[in-house]
């Protein structure tokens, strides 16, 4: 796994993770958002979306509280607290992508993407 990077935005308080030069996501405000595709990115073996375990220390060390994914296929908003990664995810690893902890969709709140 190519090392996780953080890059400051200007002087505010966004902040890019990257992951080699992509971009996975940004923290803001205490949330680290990103954006994906369920027909390519929800896991299927354990219904649930992952991320990868060096961005989530990244973002224990950033002190984020929630972690939003926008589904880009649906609208809909997917919502949990990376306590609920803590305390309820699965660790899965999957080849090219490393070791990952999987959040069961039962742990998530959803939402449409309009009503955010």
């Amino acid at each position: 796994m190519k090392s996780t990077q953080l890059l400051q935005k200007r002087a505010s308080s966004t902040v890019k993770i990257k992951v080699g030069r992509k971009t996975i996501g940004v923290i803001t405000n205490g949330r680290f958002e990103k954006r994906a595709r369920a027909s390519r990115h929800l896991l299927r073996v354990v219904p649930g979306w992952a991320i990868n375990v060096d961005i989530l220390e990244t973002l224990e060390q950033e002190a984020v509280n929630e972690i939003w994914i926008r589904e880009i296929e649906s609208g809909f908003v997917y919502v949990a607290s990376l306590d609920d990664f803590r305390e309820n995810g699965v660790p899965v690893f999957y080849p090219g992508h490393g070791a990952q902890v999987c959040l069961p969709l039962t742990y998530w709140k959803t939402t449409r993407k309009s009503q955010v």
